[in-house]
């Protein structure tokens, strides 16, 4: 479980043109991204145990924002060219990034996502 943490942290740390390439070019990224940190999070009582007390307040501000910019009404913040240019999208960076920092993760491509995905 603490490996699925870390690549969705890694790839929600890094620019936009590296997140891009984590995914088929099919693939809406940006819905991609939050589905996985969604699905991770589901996990949320097993890191208590397993990261620090600093780590999840990182974690937990993280998915605040990514909560706080959620739902249709946001739909503009949920494209590729948002992934760009969203003040929104920068700070879910800049929040990734603190987690990767208290949990000594390098911010680098975590490498191609693992998955199945259906084509529009």
């Amino acid at each position: 479980m603490l490996s699925k943490l870390k690549w969705i942290i890694q790839a929600l740390a890094i620019p936009a043109s590296e997140q891009v390439r984590l995914f088929p070019s099919f693939v809406n990224v940006a819905d991609e991204l939050a589905l996985i940190w969604e699905d991770v999070l589901e996990g949320l009582e097993i890191f208590r145990e397993l990261v620090s007390s600093g780590a999840l307040l990182a974690i937990q501000n993280l998915d605040e924002k990514i909560l706080s910019i959620s739902g249709e009404s946001n739909s503009q913040i949920w494209t590729k060219n948002s992934l760009y240019d969203s003040v929104h999208w920068e700070e879910i960076r800049g929040l990734a990034a603190v987690v990767a920092k208290k949990m000594n993760w390098p911010i680098s491509s975590p490498g191609p996502a693992d998955g199945i995905y259906i084509g529009s």
